[in-house]
């Protein structure tokens, strides 16, 4: 038997299910290390099976069920093909996680397949490439489903007390988890699995991208664009038709005449390059013969593909042969990767079943996702771990060690919805939603980095409203991608293309958000190293951060543990946003708002609805640095050239509440808390990189400042808290205190605010 794709996520009709009816012994072995315990239990068809559970880690059983299928063969009946388990759905629970998901962040009662099907293959009308077999529930509780086999999640659909999981596999293992706080569950599949890889630094500065960029000359004209337009951006990466050949890794000598040169300038101005690919190969390519006699392709029906046939990457020589390509890459220049397609292997079409056959011995029953684990190892490992710049569109298991982006493919130009239809019957894959979704649903499943082309890619070049609130958007997510499209879009593009009109005014409010997003930088790479050591998503459902609210809302997240993002996904000016127990206070005005509350929030275009929790802490740099990467030209400022003073923004916790410590990635330690009598104690201790401080203390009503137990000195000026040694200073009517230290004070600094 086979999943059949085409008619959407079911078991097929008459199978005859076996169920356990009892346990008839145990045993535990304590001479292996977890200790296994086996449970001998009776089948209700009168055959004995085992049940054997273990600890692989902390929190977590593993169960696995072994049928002999000597015995039901002897009783004439077929071996064991498909599994399921059942749990009990409570009332007022949710459930998230399984992956990129476009048309919902909380699943209660729809049911979700965990395979790629013909409809999504290679951009057609569903871009959902990422199935993660991992539920979590608001209840901190997980369900780990080990397979890469088809199978599916039924979460109280067709039963409302009922979660339902089924799967095409006769050894299906799974683990099941438990967490004090629902967004630990995540942390333990990544410890089961695969630490995600992390990106370099120069990443977390706005990235940029054309579409079909048609050679070098547009390459520096972008790049002299973003400089002359005073954009933060720390990286390019280049589009096809770049190559000399389809996938030769090389550049194209008439359209790239001297890469090295290019290289270079690029290098001057503080960008990185990477590069688009694909993992196949054409039939012009020098190399396919020797492919074609060496058994590098699969074996298999594979759809139309112009950019040649798809390699056996299971196969030594093939790994090895493609390696060697990316490896020379890598000395041309090229520092990352865009790894788009691959999404061939299907697993049947309506009643017939697609046979391909690797020479790992696997088909394509795995390998309808775990080719993509082949394709990106290929790139990810001559490239080197753990810190790569891997763009990726398909993912599993796993596959976060490899996959350090992942790119929610070509979505809509728009606001439109997933699966929405328009009057001449086009179903679309969404546009804004589903990116926002999409990243949601990605963090909880273990892939904690996410980037959509910002505006979108399909259809027309995005209007400016949609361009502006997907900015907005976009600059709260750790990765943020822009420039590319079906048209391209780059913000300084003022040339008017159908209903889409950029203006000085998209440009302006494009800035003011790239700006925001690399300031965040000490806030996203401390988020990124936790992802990384302990799988802690940076992106958080508004469901699982706050469980206790019983609110599950698909267009409110929190970007890292102190960020509230309330994009406008549908456009408009104004939006009601759930705030949960405790204070909020509104990025740009400093006005404080108690949760739990439904707050109506004005939000004209360029006003993000963003708001910091009570006790947050958000480190940042200074607002005049443009890229995280080298630089020579001594004009642009670099994070890497001087990382200067540590900037942010810090809330206070309630009187007497817990306080806020927070570590950064260089090891400086910064802490808040207020007393009783709402006295606010700030600590700082430099770390590594940094030297200075520059940062905002949330103090509507405080006046005195004190540095380890003396009054410190007030500027008069914003101005002077450059030049002083230790100062302080408040705008009139502000909330915010300014607090400042010169680079020469080293050692701990204690400050007192009331």
């Amino acid at each position: 038997l086979y999943y059949d794709p085409i008619n959407g996520p079911h078991e097929p009709d008459g199978l005859s299910w076996v169920h356990v009816a009892r346990v008839l012994d145990h045993e535990t072995d304590s001479s292996v290390n977890p200790p296994l315990t086996r449970l001998t239990v009776r089948l209700s068809d009168g055959a004995e099976a085992a049940l054997l559970v273990d600890r692989p880690i902390g929190g977590a059983f593993r169960l696995r069920l072994e049928v002999p299928d000597a015995q039901r063969e002897e009783a004439g009946e077929p071996a064991v093909v498909w599994t399921y388990l059942e749990l009990a759905a409570s009332d007022g629970e949710n459930y998230y996680g399984l992956g990129e998901v476009f048309h919902s962040v909380a699943h209660r009662g729809k049911t979700i397949e965990m395979q790629m099907a013909i409809l999504e293959n290679e951009s057609f009308n569903n871009e959902a490439h990422v199935r993660i077999p991992l539920l979590v529930s608001s209840r901190s509780w997980g369900l780990f489903c080990n397979s890469k086999r088809p199978g599916f999640f039924d979460l109280a659909e067709s039963r409302p007390d009922t979660v339902r999981t089924v799967w095409n596999d006769p050894a299906l293992e799974l683990h099941l988890l438990a967490s004090p706080e629902p967004l630990g569950i995540t942390e333990q599949y990544v410890s089961l699995t695969a630490r995600p890889a992390i990106p370099p630094r120069w990443a977390f500065a706005p990235i940029q991208w054309r579409n079909e960029v048609s050679g070098q000359a547009m390459v520096l004209e972008d790049a002299s664009a973003i400089r002359e337009n005073d954009l933060p951006t720390g990286a390019i990466w280049v589009d096809r038709p770049y190559e000399s050949g389809f996938n030769t890794m090389e550049f194209d000598p008439e359209k790239y005449p001297d890469p090295t040169a290019m290289v270079e300038t690029l290098h001057a101005q503080g960008f990185r390059l990477a590069a688009w690919t694909t993992p196949y190969l054409h039939e012009t390519d020098p190399h396919y013969q020797e492919a074609v006699d060496g058994g590098w392709f699969p074996s298999g029906v594979f759809p139309f593909q112009s950019f040649g046939k798809l390699l056996d990457l299971t196969h030594p020589d093939a790994m090895a042969f493609w390696q060697a390509r990316v490896s020379a890459a890598l000395g041309r220049g090229i520092e990352g990767w865009k790894l788009d397609y691959a999404e061939d292997i299907q697993i049947g079409l309506s009643d017939t079943r697609l046979n391909f056959d690797f020479a790992s011995g696997e088909d394509e029953r795995t390998m309808n996702r775990e080719y993509a684990t082949y394709y990106h190892r290929a790139y990810a490992e001559p490239t080197g771990l753990p810190e790569l710049f891997t763009l990726a569109r398909a993912a599993t298991i796993g596959g976060q060690r490899y996959a350090s982006v992942i790119w929610p493919g070509d979505l809509d130009s728009d606001f439109k919805d997933f699966g929405e239809a328009d009057g001449e019957g086009t179903v679309h894959v969404g546009g804004l939603p589903s990116a926002v979704r999409a990243g949601i649903g990605l963090s909880v499943s273990g892939f904690p980095f996410f980037a959509s082309d910002t505006g979108g890619f399909r259809h027309e070049r995005p209007t400016h409203e949609v361009m502006v609130r997907w900015t907005e958007y976009a600059a709260l997510l750790p990765i943020f991608q822009y420039g590319g499209g079906g048209r391209n879009h780059n913000p300084w593009d003022f040339e008017p293309e159908g209903e889409s009109v950029f203006t000085p005014e998209t440009l302006s409010l494009f800035r003011r958000y790239a700006i925001l997003h690399i300031q965040l930088f000490p806030y996203f790479y401390t988020l990124a190293r936790e992802a990384h050591e302990r799988g802690r998503p940076t992106l958080r459902p508004f469901g699982l951060a706050y469980p206790d609210d019983g609110r599950h809302p698909e267009d409110v997240f929190l970007s890292g543990p102190d960020l509230l993002v309330a994009p406008l996904w549908k456009g408009g000016e104004s939006r009601s946003v759930p705030l949960p127990a405790g204070d909020w206070i509104d990025w740009w005005t400093g006005e404080a708002h108690a949760g739990p509350a439904d707050l109506v929030v004005q939000a004209p275009l360029g006003t993000l609805p963003l708001f910091l929790r009570s006790g947050a802490i958000v480190p940042m740099l200074r607002p005049s640095v443009r890229t995280l990467s080298p630089v020579e030209d001594l004009s642009i400022d670099s994070f890497e050239t001087d990382p200067g003073r540590l900037w942010g923004r810090v809330v206070p916790p309630p009187p007497g509440g817990p306080y806020t410590d927070r570590t950064l990635h260089d090891g400086t330690g910064l802490s808040i808390s207020a007393d009783a009598e709402g006295a606010v104690t700030f600590i700082y201790t430099p770390g590594e990189e940094y030297a200075g401080l520059r940062i905002q203390v949330y103090a509507p009503t405080a006046s005195e400042v004190e540095r380890n137990g003396e009054t410190l000195e007030e500027s008069t000026s914003e101005a002077g808290l450059d030049s002083c040694e230790a100062c302080f200073h408040r705008e009139a009517g502000e909330p915010w205190i300014w607090i400042a230290l010169s680079p020469a004070l080293t050692g701990s600094h204690t400050f007192t605010i009331q």
